[in-house]
């Protein structure tokens, strides 16, 4: 058996305290502005067994997913009328522990909302995730991951889903925050919205610490923009991918009449 952890003495914790705020100060001072959201990635398609996947990146935190379905449901999952979601969250290192499981929760009960379920009964649709870094806000790209791994599978989707994680560290709004502000932060919550309609709905969130109302909706205007513009750069990156795909078909055409000739 392993030997008990030592607890920490108040000077250990002041020291761990005082790394945190400098991280802070870098993270807020010398990379972006607190309202600002971190540079973002996204590549389609980069696993080849997969119906779908993509690998979705806040700088800093990397979530790859592989989406899976229609595929017949088996045993207890099995529903008449529709298809079910099975969502799957690896950690970067270890066993998952609570707080994956609840992200897991999250992240099935708003694909089924965004999913066309009806159209596949006794089948399943199932998204695994793999954190590959992780520098705060993994809930919000892990949802975001999904969501263009399922778009990638050519899933029947009724809307997208975007999330987006906000912080309030002494009373100043932070969006997208990475581990160090989350740790510096009041309170903090992940926000996922469809864009089923305008100004764009509330799918599912996430809170920890207490928030005021005044403050709540701060975090949902900021959210709101936020989503806009990722809105903008999800359409950027399936026409890239389309554009790249429809290049290899033109290419693999002359080739053939090439050889023809």
């Amino acid at each position: 058996m392993p030997p008990p952890k030592r607890a920490r003495t108040p000077e250990e914790k002041a020291a761990e305290l005082a790394r945190l705020r400098d991280q802070l100060k870098a993270a807020i001072g010398t990379k972006r502005k607190p309202g600002e959201l971190r540079a973002f990635s996204c590549d389609l398609g980069p696993l080849s067994r997969a119906d779908g996947s993509a690998r979705y990146a806040h700088e800093g935190t990397v979530v790859l997913a592989a989406a899976y379905g229609p595929i017949e449901a088996m045993g207890y999952e099995e529903q008449v009328d529709q298809a079910g979601v099975e969502v799957i969250l690896r950690p970067k290192k270890g066993l998952p522990q609570q707080i994956h499981r609840e992200h897991e929760r999250t992240i099935r009960s708003v694909l089924e909302q965004v999913l066309i379920l009806n159209l596949h009964p006794r089948c399943m649709f199932t998204v695994v995730m793999q954190v590959i870094e992780e520098d705060g806000s993994v809930l919000a790209v892990a949802i975001n991951a999904a969501v263009m791994a399922l778009l990638d599978a050519s899933a029947p989707m009724q809307a997208m889903a975007v999330g987006v994680k906000c912080c309030y560290i002494e009373n100043h709004l932070v969006l997208d925050p990475v581990e160090a502000e989350e740790a510096e932060a009041s309170a903090a919550i992940s926000l996922i919205f469809s864009n089923t309609k305008k100004p764009f709905p509330l799918a599912a969130s996430m809170t920890t610490g207490r928030i005021s109302e005044e403050a709540l909706a701060q975090c949902m205007a900021a959210g709101r923009e936020a989503t806009k513009k990722m809105l903008e750069f999800f359409k950027v990156a399936v026409r890239r991918k389309i554009q790249a795909a429809t290049q290899h078909i033109e290419e693999e055409n002359s080739n053939q009449e090439e050889a023809i000739e």
